[in-house]
């Protein structure tokens, strides 16, 4: 997740008052995934895929403009491809992730669940290895309008930086059809980021929007818009 300085808290805030405004109607949530970091126990539908994509952008003109495929072909396995373009002061640069998820154990109402995943990226297209991760990810489905995910695990760097990391993430069912989640993440060297922000469902899809802080600087900030389809 980029790292980027902005300051538009106000607007973040009417921006996401209009979120809530989309979600009048009675439309599934779906789960989590896109550009939040911590992930949960669960996967496309056997047969099916899901699409993210989304835009984040912060001061000095920092921008991403990432997007996943998500299918599960095979009952449990989920397999993710992921492009993305990113700016910085150095220019554009171009990544590629892909991703394998399996759920051990499904999360139901009143229960948990938990699954392995295994992700690796480059840069540069294929150019360069940026970096490998394995994790669990644990969901706690508290009931019909709280879920709980805890993720930790490891990641090996290009340049030897390896870490643990780790991620903890609410998801609150505030209407039939808009969810508040919020998450914190961050490795054992330090660095920890948070994400707020709201998720309205539209038939078959979602739209997100989400702000981005860092607990290190203040200037380090980010605004983020999502959108996601079931197909």
């Amino acid at each position: 997740m980029p790292q980027q300085g902005l300051h538009p808290l106000p607007k973040i805030l009417i921006a996401l008052g209009l979120v809530t405004l989309m979600s009048l109607a009675n439309r599934p949530v779906l789960a989590m995934g896109g550009h939040y970091v911590v992930d949960d126990a669960a996967m496309a539908d056997p047969g099916r895929c899901e699409i993210y994509a989304w835009y984040s952008r912060g001061g000095s003109d920092d921008q991403a403009v990432e997007g996943e495929l998500a299918c599960n072909p095979l009952g449990n396995f989920e397999l993710t491809l992921g492009l993305g373009r990113f700016k910085d002061d150095a220019g554009w640069d171009t990544g590629v992730a892909l991703e394998g998820k399996t759920v051990i154990q499904d999360a139901a109402i009143g229960g948990w669940g938990w699954g392995v995943v295994g992700r690796s990226e480059w840069r540069d297209t294929l150019g360069d290895h940026a970096n490998a991760q394995l994790y669990v990810p644990v969901t706690v489905i508290v009931n019909d309008r709280v879920a709980f995910h805890v993720n930790g695990g490891g990641v090996w760097e290009r340049d030897d930086s390896n870490a643990a990391i780790w991620g903890v993430a609410a998801d609150v069912n505030l209407t039939p059809g808009l969810n508040l989640i919020g998450e914190s993440y961050g490795t054992h060297r330090g660095g920890t980021e948070f994400q707020l922000g709201l998720r309205s469902g539209f038939g078959g899809g979602q739209v997100d929007l989400s702000y981005g802080w860092t607990r290190s600087s203040s200037s380090d900030n980010w605004v983020t818009l999502g959108v996601a389809w079931m197909f």
